[in-house]
């Protein structure tokens, strides 16, 4: 999604990264899909609704980097469509950075969820002990 905005999209950052989204209330309010207990699953859901946002404005910050380079200026020069510019050109160049993010951005996601664990089950944060 923030591939295809920020290559269609203005220089300006959307509302969707800068605004504090619901997501930022999520650790008091978020009860997941499945059923709202603790576990595995909701900790899953709600690391992945805090993590998204760094992760779209590193995307989006890339496409307009790229968007800016010389060969992509001439592929629009040369008249070519902009799903092609978005596909041939800007995409390749994103989705590296994008697999080597993601990965970083999944230990970090396994590391909060076991830090998570360990404090509920110690019982600091309405466990039982």
């Amino acid at each position: 999604m923030a591939l295809i905005a920020a290559a269609c999209g203005g220089d300006d950052e959307p509302t969707e990264t800068t605004a504090a989204p619901a997501s930022t209330a999520a650790p008091a309010t978020y009860r997941g899909p499945y059923g709202g207990g603790r576990g595995p699953a909701a900790d899953t859901d709600l690391i992945g609704l805090l993590f998204w946002r760094t992760t779209a404005r590193v995307i989006r910050s890339q496409v307009l980097t790229t968007k800016e380079r010389t060969f992509v200026k001439a592929a629009i020069a040369g008249g070519a469509p902009p799903r092609r510019v978005l596909c041939a050109h800007i995409a390749p160049n994103v989705v590296a950075l994008a697999l080597v993010y993601g990965m970083l951005l999944i230990a970090e996601a396994v590391m909060a969820g076991a830090s998570l664990t360990r404090v509920w089950r110690v019982g600091g944060v309405g466990g039982s002990g």
